[in-house]
């Protein structure tokens, strides 16, 4: 808006300056003793007048022409600076990043669509954790200084063409305006690039160079992986429903698979009915009921406070509305009229004493939640596993739909809770400790290595079921029809071996280094 606003200045300026010459040329020709005439003669007046060098070589002799000298003498200070300022403009904007930028080539850009609160937190992640990036703000019509890199008044196709290495190139879609970051996404789809989308919408092929990701998913994972089950029996109460709450729900009816005779209880208070209606075959994962040794989810319903024993019996009670404001009320509330024994958690980015923040922009706007380099190379090990199983061709990772992709990364998310079950919940997340793992894995006896399968069956399971896939025994992907969407006690004893490769995946990560490792997983 900025550069349309000085574009449509100027050549108004230029109009009217072209305007007066005419006028000054038309005014003095007629003069007896005039020296304007013509226009290059009106020209140098005119920039001699503008400049306020005065030679007085050429001046106006009649009344009209010494009105125009007026007005060239008064807007003599004003074109002045509106030429100086478009000059500094251009330079600041342009040349001088662009040149900058020539020094810079051989290392990693990473451009970022906008100037938020979204983005500014990856940059200064990146800068931390990357070893000397180069990050670059796109600026459309702010003038808000960037946090960390600089700004650059071109086109991120501009840029590109600049630094010509596109697998150096890492442009983030990450505005307020998820239609704008979709147009984005869609101009580089292809370009050899890495573009990262910020958006809820997930098409069902995705280009192999794009990633996409958004704030609600990335706060349960990181939620999850922060805190973990410490039991198999935990009775959880989840405070507000929402964006943020009901992804955090579906990451951990997925994520908390611990345990092949779990029966963790997950109690929602707050308006959950959304989730409800897109979750059709909730029942297939939690029975309604109280059946022993099965996971529930309890819709309690009405208020967060319509019943204060179920927030004080809980293990655990997570506020996870989307307004923060309303959480920081019902925690208020809550800390005055209950006698809590669990752990308070809550979305908040203020640290209240007593509660577990969570959900920070710095938090979920990660390198390892937004790009997920590490795990996608876990969820490729996972699919290449897999592939060398199979008796019939498999497609390539880059040949496969975004969902089964969706399905690999979320076998590789559950890697370390794979690590726990296997050497202990304390276990740190470490490439010995991996190796270990992997080496009670195999050398496990057969009634363990078979809860270990109905473990990661179960996982896979719920991944689909969450997702509205059904049993079928034709497999219809378009349909989201599966013939292996049954209990595991009526797979053939051939499938049932297959969940083996999920554990078998341990060994990619003993061979991982253990920076990478800590920051590709957790």
């Amino acid at each position: 808006m900025k550069k349309r606003k000085l574009l449509w200045t100027g050549l108004l300026l230029a109009a009217l300056y072209l305007l007066m010459i005419f006028l000054l040329v038309a005014a003095e020709s007629a003069a007896a003793d005039a020296n304007i005439t013509d226009l290059p003669s009106a020209f140098w007046y005119s920039l001699t007048t503008l400049t306020t060098v005065g030679y007085g070589d050429t001046y106006p002799v009649t009344e009209a022409g010494r009105i125009i000298g007026v007005v060239f003498q008064l807007l003599s200070v004003g074109m002045l600076a509106f030429l100086i300022g478009a000059a500094v403009e251009i330079l600041r904007g342009r040349l001088f990043p662009m040149l900058r930028l020539r020094f810079r080539l051989k290392r990693e850009w990473y451009v970022f669509s906008s100037c938020g609160t979204a983005s500014a937190a990856l940059a200064a992640s990146l800068e931390k954790e990357m070893k000397d990036p180069v990050i670059l703000f796109l600026r459309s019509g702010g003038s808000e200084k960037p946090p960390v890199g600089m700004s650059v008044n071109v086109s991120p196709e501009t840029l590109l063409r600049v630094k010509k290495d596109a697998g150096g190139f890492h442009l983030f879609c990450m505005s307020a305006d998820v239609p704008e970051n979709e147009a984005l996404a869609a101009r580089f789809a292809g370009s050899g690039c890495h573009v990262y989308c910020m958006s809820p919408y997930m098409p069902d092929q995705l280009s192999p160079n794009e990633v996409r990701f958004d704030p609600y998913t990335c706060c349960a994972r990181i939620f999850w992986h922060r805190y973990p089950l410490t039991s198999a029996r935990e009775k959880i109460v989840l405070v507000g429903g929402g964006r943020y709450g009901e992804a955090l729900l579906e990451q951990a009816l997925q994520f908390n698979v611990v345990d092949d005779r779990q029966a963790v209880c997950y109690s929602l208070l707050g308006d959950w009915e959304n989730f409800r209606r897109n979750h059709p075959f909730l029942p297939l994962i939690a029975p309604p009921g109280t059946e022993e040794e099965k996971d529930r989810v309890v819709f309690c319903g009405g208020e967060w406070n319509t019943d204060l024993s179920l927030l004080e019996e809980a293990d655990r009670i997570v506020f996870c509305g989307d307004s923060e404001s309303e959480i920081i009320e019902q925690l208020s509330e809550c800390r005055k009229y209950c006698a809590l024994s669990g752990t308070v958690y809550a979305r908040i980015s203020v640290p209240l004493s007593g509660v577990a923040a969570f959900g920070t922009p710095e938090e979920i706007f990660t390198p390892m939640l937004v790009m997920r380099t590490k795990l996608d190379r876990l969820a490729v090990a996972l699919h290449e596993h897999y592939c060398a199983a199979a008796k019939t061709p498999q497609p390539s990772w880059a040949e496969l739909g975004s969902f089964t992709r969706r399905s690999n990364l979320a076998s590789a998310d559950h890697l370390p809770v794979k690590l726990r079950i296997l050497s202990g919940p304390d276990t740190e997340l470490s490439p010995e400790n991996c190796a270990e793992a992997c080496r009670r894995f195999r050398a496990a006896e057969p009634e363990r290595r078979e809860s270990f399968r109905r473990i990661e069956h179960e996982r896979w399971m719920r991944f689909h079921l969450l997702n509205n896939w059904r049993y079928d025994p034709v497999r219809d992907n378009a349909g989201r029809r599966h013939p292996l969407l049954l209990p595991y006690e009526q797979l053939s004893p051939e499938e049932q071996k297959k969940d083996d490769y999920s554990w078998e995946l341990l060994k990619d990560l003993a061979e991982m280094d253990p920076d990478d490792l800590r920051s590709g997983i957790r």
